[in-house]
């Protein structure tokens, strides 16, 4: 018997100036909080969006994928200007521009295994 991976899929979405009050743990989280394996966002743009950690993006899981993604101006007081994941993440096609952060990784701050291409 296989198992069979199911992909989750966020596409064609703008997430513009929001600020985020997700708590988990006391901790705020960005516009999408991923947490489960083997996802995909696509074709989105993430702008002048504001997060503890993950301005725009928190990634908990495996194999997952960012693609042709814009993320402009997006911030976070932590870690994580644009995205901030603490396991596997491919980041393709995807565009990166004035994103800020006040610790560590002003675009993408990874905390295991992440690739970027």
């Amino acid at each position: 018997m296989t198992e069979k991976r199911l992909k989750r899929q966020v596409q064609n979405i703008s997430y513009l100036q929001n600020s985020y009050k997700l708590f988990l743990n006391g901790v705020n989280f960005s516009p999408i909080c991923w947490v489960g394996n083997n996802g995909i966002i696509s074709d989105c743009v993430f702008r002048n969006n504001k997060a503890f950690v993950g301005g725009s993006i928190t990634w908990i899981g495996n194999d997952g994928l960012v693609n042709n993604t814009k993320f402009i101006n997006s911030s976070a007081t932590r870690v994580g200007g644009a995205i901030y994941a603490t396991a596997k993440l491919t980041v393709t096609n995807s565009t990166f521009k004035d994103n800020t952060v006040s610790d560590a990784g002003g675009a993408i701050c990874i905390n295991d295994a992440v690739s970027a291409n």
